[in-house]
């Protein structure tokens, strides 16, 4: 890993660190409270973290470009995007609904946790999560930093605010640490082998969802959702040994760039524990004839409209068309990631012909 990228990525796993300790040391009355910056739904243990990311952004690198969910961009450089320009994009704080109503649950049984700090709050109750949610390394709320240079994919850094575990994606591997340690990592291995299943992952938990789902002509059944309020970012560890291991894939539903944007360094670095020379995983882009649109944004934009293009067998990423949206972390996108000899998942998606892309990292 180049030196300009190490640095880039510490500065992100110290960004997203400082995040953790600032959402962990509010009090559990102000984070779940509505504030007045970024979105009308924006609560404390919104904007707190996001804050935070922007000022060690800007401290770092004033010519960075952040594209976050809360307030879209934050560019201080001249108008308009180099090719080599340095785009990070970040979700501050993933599923923070579950999240904002999961602490607002303890404060309504018990009124003292109303002063408690929401990391005193996650310990003491972390397997009341567990049961509400499941596996709170998967299901916990989460922040996510993803690096585009030269218009390909760095890196991927995640840190779990339930669980206080670090993931990173990048040209060393698919690895996991935690705050008390981050000088031992973990690898975090993902299996090409089929998993004969047709359970899978993705998001339907808002209106316009399913819709969506239904027209990506797969024949997916609702019923085989395992998780119909899953998270983002973290939604790629479902497919890794930390897993269950009937997951069969998982899709971004029409989402917002910072709930999946992540996933793509995860497929591009993660191999195959029995082939290290080859990827553990496939992606692929799905779209189809008179798309959706979601705050009129398309939901699954075709060839034309895409962020991604492909040029000499390899794909890049043409934010200018992403930044062409007055908040460009409100672009979309309809894709699916499988194991690579996921047979039936792979099968139903190359079926689709012209109506599909393979995304070659």
């Amino acid at each position: 890993m180049k030196g300009v990228e190490k640095d880039l990525r510490d500065m992100s796993i110290n960004a997203l660190t400082r995040a953790f300790d600032e959402i962990g040391s509010l009090r559990c009355d102000f984070a779940v409270e509505r504030v007045g910056a970024g979105k009308s739904d924006t609560y404390g243990l919104d904007a707190i973290p996001e804050e935070t990311i922007k000022v060690e952004v800007d401290h770092y690198d004033r010519d960075i470009v952040l594209v976050t969910e809360e307030t879209g961009k934050m560019y201080s450089g001249e108008v308009g995007l180099e090719p080599t320009q340095t785009v990070l994009i970040c979700d501050p704080t993933d599923r923070s609904i579950k999240m904002r109503e999961f602490l607002q649950k303890l404060i309504e049984k018990d009124r003292s946790v109303a002063k408690q700090t929401v990391n005193a709050a996650f310990t003491k109750h972390m397997d009341q999560w567990r049961a509400e949610f499941g596996d709170p390394t998967i299901s916990g709320a989460a922040a996510s930093i993803t690096a585009i240079r030269d218009r390909r994919i760095l890196f991927n850094v995640m840190v779990n605010y339930v669980t206080s575990e670090i993931f990173i994606a990048d040209s060393v591997g698919t690895r996991r640490t935690t705050m008390s340690d981050r000088a031992t990592e973990k690898p975090v291995r993902f299996s090409a082998v089929d998993r004969h299943s047709r359970r899978f992952v993705t998001f339907l938990g808002k209106e316009g969802y399913s819709e969506n789902m239904e027209k990506c002509n797969l024949g997916l059944r609702t019923d085989d959702c395992a998780d119909s309020w899953t998270g983002g970012p973290l939604r790629i560890l479902n497919l890794s040994d930390l897993g269950q291991e009937d997951i069969s894939f998982i899709l971004s539903n029409g989402e917002k760039i910072c709930e999946w944007i992540g996933w793509l360094s995860w497929v591009k670095y993660a191999r195959d524990p029995l082939q290290s020379d080859e990827r553990a995983l496939h992606a692929f882009r799905l779209f189809f004839e008179s798309p959706r649109t979601k705050e009129l944004v398309l939901v699954a934009p075709g060839p034309h409209y895409s962020i991604f293009i492909t040029e000499d067998h390899e794909m890049r990423v043409n934010l200018d068309r992403m930044f062409q949206l007055a908040d460009p972390s409100h672009y979309r996108e309809t894709i699916l990631i499988a194991p690579r000899e996921n047979v039936g998942a792979i099968s139903r998606v190359r079926s689709l012909g012209k109506y599909e892309t393979e995304l070659k990292l």
